[in-house]
């Protein structure tokens, strides 16, 4: 099922593998970017996901402040409402750009408080091999 969908980000909640996938499809501005990223924690709140595919093969290089928000902020909002989760898997950027989730949780793993797998990839089929696995 669709949840979202805008020029730059579709999401869609797959019920039978608890799975969401977030697929960026272009750059966004900065207030879009956050506006997604909340979308993301209430979209954890409200569905029974386990499984999360975060595809980031077209997503474009995130703003330096952008990535201080998510870290600072943004993470600190996520990571208590993402306790179900098994797995993360992230696509990287074909541009070699890519500062998403996978980035900022290797801090929060490294600083012991992530409560689930996490995982890059250079290709979707992997990540999904992985996930599903």
């Amino acid at each position: 099922m669709v949840l979202f969908r805008t020029t730059y980000l579709e999401i869609h909640y797959l019920l039978q593998d608890q799975l969401l996938e977030t697929s960026w499809k272009g750059p966004c501005s900065s207030p879009d970017y956050r506006d997604c990223l909340n979308t993301y924690a209430n979209i954890i709140q409200k569905y029974k996901i386990r499984r999360w595919l975060d595809d980031q093969a077209l997503s474009g290089q995130v703003r330096q402040t952008d990535q201080s928000w998510t870290v600072q902020e943004w993470t600190a909002i996520f990571i208590p409402l993402a306790s179900k989760l098994k797995k993360i898997a992230q696509v990287n950027a074909l541009d070699g750009y890519t500062y998403g989730l996978s980035t900022i949780l290797q801090q929060v793993i490294y600083a012991g408080k992530c409560p689930f797998a996490c995982r890059e990839f250079d290709n979707r089929p992997e990540a999904e091999t992985w996930l599903l696995s």
